[in-house]
């Protein structure tokens, strides 16, 4: 199983997936046998899948049609009837008023509500509880604060549910009652007039302690501090245009990129791990893959070095606006250009 998120907002649709793919025990696989589990088919057509990533592979690759939203719909839902439910959709569509059908049960249903999700209940159950609720312990770390960071103000200014649904997503995969959604978040959105595969940084910053508790706390404590302070992530994308689409997991502390891509339009099957390199690093190795015109950035909470592999002057402060968290000094953040 599996958790995509989808949800519209006036002329804005945003959704979420996790990576994880399980066997039907229950055994988790690897990462090279994982996936997104969001396609977008065209810049008005995107679905998500739950259940057989083989099933969905056929699917989203045999598809007919990526424009009109009617054909595409009864497309997989027909699909969807044929393989007797072992595959379940969520089409997105932004042509017209935009709006999200889900495909599960053998049938389709449009609203009521404006968002949509399928996958494992339990799942949707505690995304919900982390969405709704400011006081739920969500970290591994008690001492943990997330920051993600975004270029886009739009993907956080008024309605936009794009970067909560991320930020939610994240807890869910933290989670570890819920065994079926592992892996990273894949974002898309429609903010900048079509589907598309979204960047963004997360960093992580430590609740707020003072001098004096710092000093009283005993060693593996002031260890895990410091190591909350060194984490960085970054998720990048090649743009939309890109012959070739792509999704790559940075580490920067680590220099190891998950990266999956594929034919723009079709599902993201391919897999390559790069080590011991840094963001410019796995960028320059896949383009010799055909894989071009990547965008992203990182976050990071101390202040960097030169040991990080860029010239300080692409390093930034980081913009209040673009960091979704709560009333924290930012002075000492600093992002990448």
């Amino acid at each position: 199983m599996t958790l995509v998120v989808a949800q519209v907002n006036g002329k804005n649709i945003s959704a979420v997936s996790d990576t994880g793919i399980s066997h039907n025990n229950g055994d988790i696989f690897p990462a090279h046998k994982c996936k997104p589990k969001i396609c977008i088919l065209s810049e008005n057509i995107a679905v998500g899948f739950s259940g057989s990533p083989e099933l969905a592979d056929t699917a989203i690759s045999k598809c007919p049609t990526v424009e009109n939203y009617h054909d595409v719909v009864n497309y997989f839902l027909e699909f969807h009837i044929q393989k007797e439910n072992g595959v379940d959709f969520l089409i997105m569509s932004q042509l017209g008023n935009p709006s999200i059908t889900k495909i599960s049960g053998g049938r389709k249903t449009k609203g009521p509500s404006n968002i949509s999700w399928i996958g494992e209940k339990i799942a949707f159950d505690r995304f919900q509880l982390y969405r709704n609720s400011e006081n739920v312990p969500t970290s591994v770390s008690h001492f943990e604060r997330p920051l993600m960071a975004t270029a886009n103000r739009l993907e956080i200014a008024g309605n936009n549910q794009t970067f909560k649904l991320a930020s939610t997503l994240r807890y869910v995969i933290l989670d570890r009652d819920v065994h079926s959604v592992f892996g990273h978040p894949v974002v898309i959105s429609n903010v900048d007039g079509g589907f598309t595969y979204r960047p963004y940084a997360i960093s992580l910053d430590t609740k707020p302690i003072t001098a004096e508790q710092q000093a009283s706390f005993p060693d593996n404590i002031v260890a895990e501090l410091d190591e909350l302070r060194e984490f960085s992530f970054s998720c990048y994308v090649t743009k939309p245009n890109s012959h070739k689409q792509g999704i790559a997991y940075h580490y920067m502390r680590g220099n190891f990129t998950y990266v999956y891509y594929g034919d723009r339009g079709k599902p993201l099957n391919v897999f390559k791990l790069v080590k011991d390199q840094n963001a410019d690093g796995f960028i320059r190795i896949m383009e010799n893959e055909g894989c071009t015109d990547w965008t992203g950035y990182l976050l990071s909470m101390r202040p960097p070095s030169t040991e990080d592999g860029y010239p300080m002057d692409r390093w930034i402060e980081a913009d209040k606006e673009t960091l979704i968290r709560s009333g924290m000094n930012l002075k000492n953040n600093k992002k990448s250009k």
